[in-house]
Parts: C-alpha cells; sequence; structure tokens
C-alpha cells in the first residue's frame, strides 16, 4: 500500500486486524469491567 509506505507504516493483513480486535474486546476493559472497545 503506497500510502502505508509514504507514512513509513507496515500495514497488517486483514486476519491479523480482526485478532487484534477480538483479543481487545476480552482483555481492554475499562474499571468497571466494561469492554472500552
Amino acid at each position: 500500500n503506497k500510502v502505508t509506505t509514504s507514512l513509513d507504516y507496515a500495514a497488517l493483513p486483514d486476519s491479523v486486524v480482526e485478532q487484534i480486535r477480538a483479543a481487545w474486546k476480552t482483555t481492554i476493559k475499562d474499571s468497571s469491567g466494561k469492554a472500552l472497545y
């Protein structure tokens, strides 16, 4: 992806992004235990 390359970022495959989001839903929570994502 030219945009990510020009910004010195590495694009992640969609499958990896989905795995990260799934992990965030179960592990990233506020002090009351509510998911932040």
